[in-house]
């Protein structure tokens, strides 16, 4: 039976984590041992053949892995307030809809609604990709640049089709006024600013819920047409 060989704590904690005797003779030579070193210190031929006394003396036993952590764990609270934040902007629907009237002030209404919703999710999407590179700052800058550039070409295009179909100054202020929240709510769902977005959502939709309660129609009446 072959001699013990001492071995330090470093040493065997190594050996524990080795796979197999190769994975140890490569950490033995790469640590500058020799076969004659192998032979003078230990009366083994080899340092392969210490390798494999070794695995022999200490067994493999590597340290468990961490779990590692889901990259898709769900958030229950962040998706019922991301639902709320979707669903609240029907009350301002509500309050308004005998505002748009006829032909023309639906067809701006619903344009301005798609194009504000295409581009705020294309802008959307660029964020995330930034996001996804773990850019933040470089995801702030993208979602600026298409609030600004982008956002502003549809609150401007929702206003010229307003004005080229003559609806009343109430649905063109509609059409701008729900481009512009479409845009700016895509940005602040990117940044996972849900939280602040609802504080600035809630007046308004307090309002309108109160003004589809009480029956106000005095709530567009000052852009109303003459």
């Amino acid at each position: 039976m072959k001699a013990r060989i001492s071995v330090s704590d470093s040493m065997e904690l190594k050996l524990r984590e080795s796979v197999d005797s190769l994975q140890i003779a490569a950490q033995l030579e790469s640590d500058g041992m020799t076969d004659a070193q192998a032979n003078g210190r230990h009366g083994i031929p080899t340092v392969f053949d210490l390798a494999r006394q070794m695995r022999r003396q200490v067994p493999a036993k590597p340290t468990a892995a961490p779990k590692p952590v889901g990259p898709w764990q769900t958030r229950p609270g962040r998706h019922v307030l991301r639902g709320v934040l979707f669903a609240l902007p029907a009350a301002c629907y509500l309050a308004v809809a005998e505002k748009v009237t006829g032909p023309a002030g639906g067809t701006v209404v619903i344009a301005s609604l798609l194009l504000a919703w295409a581009v705020s999710q294309a802008v959307a999407y660029l964020g995330y990709v930034r996001l996804g590179q773990l850019d933040r700052d470089g995801a702030k800058a993208v979602l600026r640049r298409g609030l600004l550039g982008p956002g502003l070409l549809v609150v401007a295009v929702s206003a010229g089709l307003a004005v080229a179909l003559r609806v009343t100054p109430a649905v063109a202020l509609i059409a701008v006024a729900q481009a512009a929240y479409l845009l700016a709510a895509s940005v602040a769902l990117v940044l996972e600013a849900e939280r602040a977005l609802l504080l600035t959502l809630a007046p308004g939709v307090v309002g309108n819920v109160v003004a589809v309660v009480v029956g106000d129609g005095r709530l567009f009446d000052a852009t109303a047409p003459g």
